[in-house]
């Protein structure tokens, strides 16, 4: 029974996986499991918040899972969330069975990588993902990461990159300006825009931008012979980094850095023409800023 099967299941730990098998080189790739299997009761688990399957849990499979009588593997579980990642199905038949508890191991990552595992797990093993399924994951990357190849995202969603191709061409969330694409290897490609969806602006004329281009710091208006300092080359090197740009997070903090390399020179003109009354507002919600920024570099250790 599987009630006897959970009990006696070997606790000790297990091989370390890695999460994002087959993502982009450029990924950053920070996602993976935990080498030791521990027992853990069902009533702390919480339901997938992003389960690749459509159509939910299958009862049929339940059963089986409920009547086998190999040992089942352990499920995984994010480690902040306590949310099921993979394994809704053993964790239904263990609910049934009786039992009080299952066998995890604990994941490590974020709610992208979180899902890019749960979906290569359904498709490597146990019940397969249906067609739709895997068209809708497919559909989901193309929205989540539109810089991936079709390739890339194909092979994450099981599917041939030709209907990759397609679903792309149907999708109306593709960024009419991607102008390069993320291949398996961690390489940007530059690929040709479709005039036809490139988006006019009011004025009717299309203006070529350099989505790459960090702009240029102005020298301060009281001293124009000021250079501007490293940090903006620093900047830049950011934003050539592929890992950056492909993901959302790390176009948020370009954005950012873009913004303050606009307004650096300004402060003063800022600060000297700004209302007294709205002196005490401004400083703090500045000060605000500067505290998100310290929390940032809180989190980033610096490399010895």
């Amino acid at each position: 029974m599987l009630r006897d099967r959970q009990a006696t299941a070997d606790r000790g730990a297990g091989s370390a996986e890695h999460a994002n098998a087959g993502v982009p080189a450029g990924e950053g790739r920070t996602g993976g499991l935990a080498g030791t299997v521990v027992w853990t009761r069902l009533d702390r688990l919480l339901p997938p918040r992003d389960s690749p399957r459509l159509a939910g849990i299958d009862s049929e499979h339940v059963r089986r899972l409920v009547e086998t009588t190999g040992t089942l593997p352990p499920i995984v579980v994010d480690r902040r969330t306590m949310r099921v990642i993979d394994g809704v199905h053993r964790v239904r038949a263990a609910e049934i069975a009786g039992v009080e508890g299952i066998l995890v191991r604990f994941f490590d990552g974020d709610l992208m990588d979180a899902y890019l595992f749960a979906l290569s797990s359904n498709i490597a093993h146990g019940l397969p993902l249906t067609l739709a399924d895997r068209k809708a994951a497919a559909a989901r990357l193309l929205e989540l990461r539109p810089i991936w190849s079709n390739r890339a995202i194909a092979k994450q969603a099981g599917l041939d990159h030709k209907t990759v191709g397609a679903l792309r061409r149907r999708s109306t969330g593709e960024d009419p300006q991607l102008t390069a694409r993320l291949g398996r290897d961690g390489r940007l490609r530059r690929v040709a825009p479709d005039p036809a969806r490139i988006a006019m602006p009011p004025g009717g004329a299309l203006e070529s931008v350099d989505s790459t281009a960090m702009p240029e710091p102005r020298t301060s208006q009281e001293n124009p012979t000021d250079a501007p300092d490293d940090r903006w080359g620093s900047a830049r090197a950011l934003r050539a980094d592929p890992s950056i740009r492909a993901t959302e997070a790390g176009r948020m903090l370009l954005r950012a850095l873009e913004l303050h390399a606009r307004m650096a020179p300004d402060w003063e003109s800022i600060a000297d023409n700004l209302p007294p009354h709205c002196h005490d507002v401004v400083t703090e919600l500045a000060n605000r800023c500067a505290d998100d920024w310290q929390r940032l570099i809180r989190r980033l250790p610096r490399t010895p």
